[in-house]
């Protein structure tokens, strides 16, 4: 039991320092890597709650779309010089990096400091006992909202959603245990990796 917490504990620290990280990386290598990585927590928060082998469709369906998103990106060079350009970041942020980075790491601060604030409420209003889950969840779900909000390319609002996504299946696989939700929820973060994989691949297409 007391193993179990850890990993558990572990796995709520992992969340939040991926999610973090996915707002202040620029490079979409190493965002697809935390975001592989942010799978593995999102796998053992789950699987507090869920059986072993339901709680494996999350990490197998998040590794395809970061597979998918990671194919996408990469043939985004062959089309040209000028291509990646259309997805890189506002001119505002690409001027100076660094005080941009700062600014979404301070705001990550404060989401993860808001969800230490209503954890209590969360949980009752959830019915679990297991808070380091719940925090994870809501961590993930703060951090999404704020990295949608602070995007403005396709590529970006995508690991939004998926940060989000990820955040709302810890907190459901708490309340109830389907096998259907868990099959939809996989479908929809596929279909989302795979129409923003379309988005970033057509205008190279077009243009060639």
């Amino acid at each position: 039991m007391i193993a179990q917490e850890m990993l558990v504990a572990a796995a709520a620290g992992l969340v939040g320092v991926t999610a973090t990280a996915l707002l202040v990386l620029w490079t979409w290598r190493w965002r697809l890597i935390v975001l592989a990585a942010q799978y593995v927590g999102v796998f053992f928060l789950v699987q507090a709650s869920w059986p072993t082998s339901l709680a494996l469709t999350k990490l197998i369906a998040g590794w395809i779309a970061v597979i998918v998103l990671w194919l996408a990106s990469s043939a985004l060079p062959a089309a040209g010089p000028k291509k990646p350009r259309r997805f890189s970041q506002p001119t505002w942020l690409t001027a100076d990096v660094f005080p941009g980075a700062v600014l979404r790491f301070l705001s990550s601060l404060m989401v993860i400091a808001a969800a230490i604030s209503i954890l209590p409420q969360a949980t009752t209003w959830l019915g679990s006992q297991d808070d380091l889950t719940v925090f994870g969840g809501l961590v993930l779900v703060g951090l999404g909202v704020l990295h949608l909000g602070m995007s403005a390319r396709p590529f970006g609002i995508c690991l939004a959603l998926l940060t989000f996504s990820s955040g709302f299946e810890v907190l459901y696989a708490v309340v109830e245990t389907s096998a259907m939700v868990a099959g939809l929820q996989a479908a929809i973060n596929l279909g989302l990796a795979l129409a923003i994989s379309y988005m970033l691949i057509e205008p190279a297409e077009e243009s060639g």
